[in-house]
């Protein structure tokens, strides 16, 4: 009889537990959906970036941009607000000393966007740039990125972006190294042959 009861309680606990085990799937789901929609709202703004930048219209951008916007570029240099953001791209792709003819890139959501609070989020990534020079030049960069964004009237806007490449291994300081190997190279052999000309004209 003891064990008749028994056996009855633990399959009315399992019982319980399946019943229980939806429920707490589904609110656990509810918890980490908290900020599904800012989440689709942070990837929309990522392919608006990617696109103004491919395209070369800022304009496209700026929207997106809050007005004391702080963007940090992989030169170090750092545009503060919407128009010192503008005025450098025109500088860098469009001016008379303008010295990219051509950039696009491909960028990539590093994980899901850290939250604080409703109305701010940090959102991190890495990026490829195809890069021509109006000097022909052209390379490939591997660049990380991060950005601190705000909402403001329920639209998400970038506050701060921050560009980085690997200074200690990248492709425009390994085209310099194969640069220096090769001037050197010539200036070697130029120097052996100055030297067997001089050498020459002794002996005549």
């Amino acid at each position: 009889m003891r064990n008749r009861h028994s056996i009855q309680r633990k399959i009315t606990l399992l019982s319980a537990l399946l019943f229980l085990f939806p429920i707490c799937v589904q609110a656990s789901e509810q918890v980490s959906d908290e900020h599904e929609a800012d989440r689709k709202a942070l990837l929309k703004l990522l392919a608006v970036v990617e696109t103004a930048i491919n395209k070369n219209e800022i304009s496209t951008l700026l929207p997106y941009l809050d007005e004391n916007v702080v963007i940090t570029h992989q030169n170090a240099h750092v545009a503060r607000g919407k128009e010192e953001v503008v005025s450098y791209n025109e500088k860098m792709t469009k001016g008379p000393d303008a010295v990219i003819k051509k950039l696009t890139t491909t960028a990539t959501n590093g994980g899901p966007a850290y939250f604080h609070g409703d109305d701010v989020a940090i959102g991190y990534g890495t990026a490829v740039d195809h890069v021509v020079l109006k000097s022909g030049m052209e390379f490939i960069l591997d660049v990380a990125w991060s950005a601190t964004l705000i909402k403001k009237d329920g639209v998400w806007m970038a506050a701060a972006i921050h560009f980085s490449t690997n200074v200690m291994d990248n492709a425009i300081l390994n085209k310099a190294r194969g640069l220096a190997w090769w001037t050197g190279g010539i200036g070697i052999l130029l120097g052996l042959m100055f030297g067997w000309f001089l050498r020459s004209r002794k002996r005549s």
